[in-house]
Formats: structure tokens, sequence, C-alpha cells
């Protein structure tokens, strides 16, 4: 599914136009939609009050024509024009033969507005859309102020927003201090970059999108993709009834440490549930016992270390070059710790004359190279141009050298931008986590939820790609299907735990429910 800019919208309405689909046309459809979709959620419809706010554009426009179709149901609806519109405006008229009470804001209707606000059980924001991307001024900052206060009052006010809650920038995803936090928006036709360039899902509560009657293959030249279930399908590796473990490849991981053992377990786990044929941990003899209990399916590659347990770089490299061309991936970096030693195996591996398979970076890997950024070494030049960084945004901030508040202000342009400099795949994780790529190229996860707000969801990740990439997808599509089905893993554990006692083995558990659940949807 397209995710597009405000002007890319307009560019589609204009070639909807030129195929015969009309603004007006686009603006029934949506009004029709709406209505159609509230109605499904109201219990006792004669004793149901809704009040669409209407501002002057074709945002409003949507609102009137919804409005029209829930009277017609026998809702009692009330359109508060928030800037008065002319007594012969089309959608106002249509409105008004829908039996649709109409009321003006003026300066002096505040008493008005607010007993408006008690009265109803369902508010439409129908104000502002894609076209807005100024700061909100008198009225409709006040009308939102005073909206923003009746919902404190009476939390069993429903607000519902379309196309996008007035007072968010449609590109930049920036949010006015007027805008209200609702309940539920109707995305018309596609998503707005703004919703992920900044993500703030609590204002935004659950998105659902409408089908409008855009075209078909409209927007197909759009760059920005939302990963969709029916998407992912298409690509969860097929085993034949002959296979052999050989036909499903073989993961190398550099992960774990004194420190950090269960990154090992929780990484490896994850790629044998994907499907990987057989996983090899590359790790110290003095956390092999640890990590064994906790993957009984891996297999080991012993790293040489001193008396106390540290990695010794320059022998532990030569074992890994001699097993990495068996290899189809290497992960390297979860829970590996920021030692110096394992800072110089870093070094070793990127200045070594590997003909290196796929590779993912994770964690202390990303943070290994971010020391390197300093020592001015440009450590891109040295990795295939196919590798897969997956830094959650602190480790972006020390990769980029960028604030971590520069950077969730502008996750995609940020992304992207560093996606071509280091000509390497970027997973920026969080909600809704973006997935850039070298050739301006977006996809994005559906899901923002605090169920992955949790120590060791991001090991369980880069393993599922890993395990992904094992089994022959390309790079860039495994990065897709792994961040989907972590998403999915997350939410199906929700359905049996509380959210804040969810942990990232869980994940493990439902990685092979939700590929089930695809291949059988």
């Amino acid at each position: 599914m397209k995710i597009a800019s405000s002007k890319e919208i307009s560019q589609i309405e204009a070639d909807s136009e030129k195929l015969g689909i009309t603004a007006k046309k686009l603006i029934e459809n949506a009004g029709l939609k709406i209505a159609e979709n509230i109605i499904k959620e109201i219990k006792n419809i004669s004793s149901t009050t809704i009040l669409v706010l209407v501002g002057k554009g074709n945002n409003g426009n949507d609102g009137l024509i919804a409005a029209s179709h829930l009277s017609s149901f026998g809702i009692n609806v009330v359109a508060y024009l928030c800037i008065k519109r002319p007594s012969n405006d089309y959608y106002l008229k249509v409105a008004q033969n829908g039996n649709v009470v109409i009321e003006n804001h003026s300066i002096n209707s505040t008493k008005q507005l607010k007993g408006l606000f008690n009265k109803a059980d369902i508010v439409i924001d129908a104000i502002l859309g894609t076209g807005n991307k100024r700061k909100l001024s008198p009225p409709i900052s006040d009308i939102l102020s005073h909206l923003k206060l009746s919902k404190v009052k009476n939390n069993k006010l429903k607000i519902i927003a379309i196309d996008i809650p007035s007072g968010i920038n449609p590109d930049s995803g920036l949010i006015d201090s007027s805008c209200v936090q609702v309940d539920k928006t109707f995305i018309l036709g596609l998503y707005k970059i703004g919703m992920f360039e900044n993500p703030k899902p609590e204002y935004y509560g659950q998105k659902s999108v409408l089908d409008i009657g855009l075209p078909i293959n409209i927007g197909k030249n759009i760059n920005y993709d939302l990963i969709t279930k029916s998407w992912v399908k298409k690509y969860i590796p097929k085993r034949s009834l002959s296979a052999s473990k050989e036909d499903f490849g073989k993961v190398l991981m550099i992960v774990g440490s004194k420190d950090y053992p269960g990154a090992a377990g929780l990484a490896a786990n994850a790629a044998m549930r994907s499907g990987a044929g057989l996983v090899t941990i590359g790790l110290t003899e003095s956390i092999k016992p640890i990590v064994s209990n906790n993957t009984i399916e891996s297999v080991f590659l012993t790293l040489p270390s001193n008396k106390s347990g540290n990695i010794l770089p320059t022998k532990a490299i030569k074992l890994i070059e001699k097993k990495i061309i068996y290899q189809n991936v290497l992960l390297y970096g979860c829970g590996i710790s920021q030692s110096k030693e394992m800072e110089n195996l870093t070094k070793l591996i990127l200045f070594s004359k590997i003909n290196f398979p796929n590779i993912i970076i994770d964690a202390d890997g990303l943070n290994a190279l971010a020391k390197l950024n300093n020592q001015g070494v440009r450590w891109w030049e040295n990795i295939p141009q196919h590798t897969i960084l997956t830094p959650h945004i602190k480790e972006m901030s020390r990769l980029t050298g960028i604030e971590i508040k520069d950077i969730q202000k502008n996750r995609i342009s940020i992304s992207l931008k560093f996606a071509k400099i280091w000509n390497k795949i970027v997973i920026l994780k969080g909600p809704n986590t973006i997935i850039a790529f070298p050739d301006k190229t977006l996809m994005v996860s559906p899901f923002a939820t605090p169920l992955l707000a949790t120590a060791g969801t991001g090991d369980v990740l880069a393993g599922l790609i890993a395990g992904l990439i094992a089994q022959k997808l390309p790079p860039h599509i495994a990065a897709g299907v792994g961040v989907y089905i972590h998403g999915e893993a997350a939410i199906l554990a929700s359905h049996n735990l509380k959210v804040n006692s969810i942990i990232a083995s869980d994940l493990n558990l439902n990685i092979p429910k939700i590929i089930k659940s695809i291949i059988e949807s």
C-alpha cells in the first residue's frame, strides 16, 4: 500500500480527473464510506448524536457528505461550520437537504459550541486535510482546544478524524499544540508520509484506510510502501517435499558476550524459527554453556579467548575466515559488547579480504562502526552494498552524529539520506519501523506498538531476517518480510499475555504461528 506526500496526492487527484474520476465523485465516495463505517459501530441509532466539525476545503466537503448519509440513517447530526460557507455551496445544500442541522461559528458562539460537545456522542473532525501545513490560528485553534477539554471531561466521547487529524502536517508529521488525540482516523485512499516521518500513533487512534475509488494503478510510481500481509505472503520461502537442511541455508552469527549471553540465543532461535537450515554461533568458551542451554538446535564455532574470557581478535578472525565461505549470511553484533577486543575484531572483519556473503550488522556491531566513524574510517566502503544495518534511534544517532530528537522528527528523510550515503539497507527500528534503500525507495512497518519496547526484540528481528536471507530471499525482501513477521509475532503474544509482561523470547515462540497464518490467509 502506497504512502504519499501532499504533492503526490494532488497529482493523483489531477490524474484521476483526466481518467474521468472527478473530485466531486471522490468526495461523494469518501462521504459514503465514512458514514458506512461509522454506522457499523453505533448500537442505538435513534439515541446517537453526531457533531461534524466542518472546514472550508475538501475535508469539510467530505464531512458534509458523510453528515448527509448519517442523517439518512436516522441519526441526529449537527454540522458545525468552523468557517462560514456561501449559502449556495453545493455540499452545504446536500447536507441541508439531508436534514442535517447547520450551525455557524461566530465570535460569540463559545457557549453554544460547548453545549454541542456536551450533547455529542461522536465528533467528526472534518476541518483540515492534507492541504494545510500552517500553524493553527483562531477560530480553528480555539475550536480544537474546546474539543480537547470536552474529551478530558467526557472520556466516552468518540472523536473520528477524516484523512488526518486537524493540526498534523501531512508531510512532516509535526503536530500543532491545538491538535486533539482522536480515537480513529479514516484515511482516504492513501497513507500520508507525515504519519511515519514523525510517528505519534496516539494522535491517530485506530487507522482505517477507506477505498474512495482511486484508479487501481494510479500512484504506482510512488516510492514509499506500507508493508502488507498480502505482499509478505508472496515471499514466504517454499519447501520441497524432497528438501534437506542444505536447501534452507546456513547462518553464521558472531553474537553474545559475558554480559549479554541471552542475545545469542534469541537471535539464533529466531533464525531457526524462520526456517534456516543450520545456525552456527561464533562465541567464546566462557559463555557457551549458557547459550547452549537456550538454543539446543544451533551449533558452535568456538572463538579463541584469554583467561579472562575476552576474545582474541587476531586468532578469531582466522577461524571466521575459514567458516564464512560455507555460509549464506553473517549476522554480526547482537550483544557482543563494546569492548576494545570486539572493536578490534570489527576492524579486522572490515579490512580482511574475506569474500563476504550477505551481512546484517546489529547492536554493538553498529556501535563499533560509530567509533570508527569518529576515527575517520569510511567503514561503509568495506562491506557489500546489500548489507543490512538495524539501528534503533540511539544507535542511529551515534552512527550519524545527529541528535535523537532531530532523527525522531525526520525518520524517513534521515534514513533515506544515510541509506544512500552508505549504500546500504537501513532498518530504523521504532514505531512503524522504517526500511530505507539506497535507491531512495522505502518500506514502512504497519505496527506501532509498545510490545516491542523491551530488551532482546532487536536480536530476534536480526536473527529472523538472517534466517530468511539464508533461505535465498534477497536482502531487501527479507528485510520487509522479517519486519512484518516480527511485528505480527508481538501482536499475537499480546492475545495471551499482558502488554507489560511480554518478553523477547515470546516472539520466537510465535514466529512459526505467524508464518503459518500468513501462508493460510
